[in-house]
């Protein structure tokens, strides 16, 4: 009988071990997470992290992982909750193109809280990471472009790579690692709508991948079960929110080469698709020979995704303040990463 395409996933996220994975890959998940850690910390100052970290306060939890900005700790899934969701709010997390996706926020979040509750390794934690990204960004790649008209593939398919990512740290077996994959893809969710108001819906979306991540794998460790073809089945992923053809094309050859190396980091703190109108701009400025009072008007000629996904008029400037600083030398969460970056080096 041929396996599902969550079984072949499975199959490989359990059997791939620290030694297997190049060192060129090994490099990039170090320079990745801390990529993500600058975000999780630049993204705690506002206002918007401010509400979901009040929010967890009051609810409480086990004193399982921290959240960024919050001395105390929380419940794995809080903690979850709150770093998908802060490191996503000022948009500088990375990206992957041929998905369309920022995998990190999903995935980071739900490794780092996991891993923190088991007192993980350094080596654990990036494998889970560089796994995570493996499945999400195939899965991304097997239901775009059609995808990405109606669904936020950030929050839809990063929260399949929180469930490997928590999946592999809880070191669950080939048939728990599909049925996290399961109840993953049944909670995978993230609408676009929330763009015609300029809601902060956004957030929402990757806190509540990564945390629904972790809940699926906490769940399969215990024995709940999950649907076996959850991506190919008559009502699964792909027929439900896509209409790719042969989307099983994007899983053949796992690993080869790890999807981790094509992703990309910003190099501004707005969403993808302004960055070549940026890029202009600023090769205008830092031109000698143009005298930028003669300029009357420009004219930026895009793509219709970028026009319906960043097309406002008058956007917004983030607040910051300015205590970046002081939350890098106490807050627990960033003193742990480091270590564990010093240990791995």
């Amino acid at each position: 009988m041929e396996l599902s395409i969550s079984q072949k996933c499975s199959n490989f996220v359990h059997s791939i071990n620290w030694s297997d994975i190049p060192g060129g890959v090994r490099e990039k998940s170090k320079y990745y997470f801390l990529d993500w850690m600058g975000a999780l910390v630049a993204g705690s100052s506002t206002k918007e992290a401010s509400i979901i970290r009040e929010l967890i306060s009051d609810q409480g939890g086990a004193p399982q992982a921290n959240i960024m900005g919050l001395k105390q700790k929380t419940s794995i899934l809080n903690a979850a909750l709150g770093n998908g969701y802060i490191s996503h709010i000022l948009e500088v997390d990375d990206l992957h193109k041929k998905s369309i996706s920022h995998p990190a926020a999903p995935i980071d979040s739900a490794a780092l809280s996991v891993a923190q509750s088991i007192n993980a390794s350094g080596k654990d934690l990036l494998l889970a990471i560089i796994l995570g990204y493996e499945i999400m960004l195939r899965i991304g790649e097997a239901v775009t472009p059609s995808h990405y008209k109606m669904w936020h593939t950030t929050a839809t398919c990063g929260t399949f790579g929180a469930a490997v990512a928590a999946g592999k740290l809880l070191k669950l077996n080939k048939i728990e690692l599909t049925n996290a994959l399961g109840n993953a893809g049944t909670q995978a969710a993230g609408l676009w709508e929330f763009l015609k108001s300029g809601a902060m819906s956004k957030y929402l979306h990757t806190g509540k991948a990564a945390m629904n991540g972790v809940l699926s794998s906490l769940l399969a460790k215990r024995g709940y079960t999950g649907a076996i073809k959850i991506f190919e089945g008559e009502c699964g992923f792909f027929k439900a929110y896509s209409t790719e053809k042969h989307p099983e094309e994007k899983f053949k050859n796992l690993g080869k080469p790890f999807k981790i190396l094509e992703t990309s980091i910003k190099n501004y703190a707005s969403c993808t698709h302004t960055h070549t109108a940026i890029d202009s701009a600023l090769s205008i400025i830092n031109d000698q020979h143009l005298n930028l009072d003669q300029i009357i008007k420009i004219k930026v000629y895009t793509y219709d995704n970028a026009k319906r996904i960043a097309g406002f008029k008058n956007p917004k400037k983030a607040q910051l303040k300015q205590n970046l600083a002081y939350i890098i030398v106490w807050h627990p969460l960033f003193i742990m990463v480091k270590l564990t970056l010093i240990a791995l080096h």
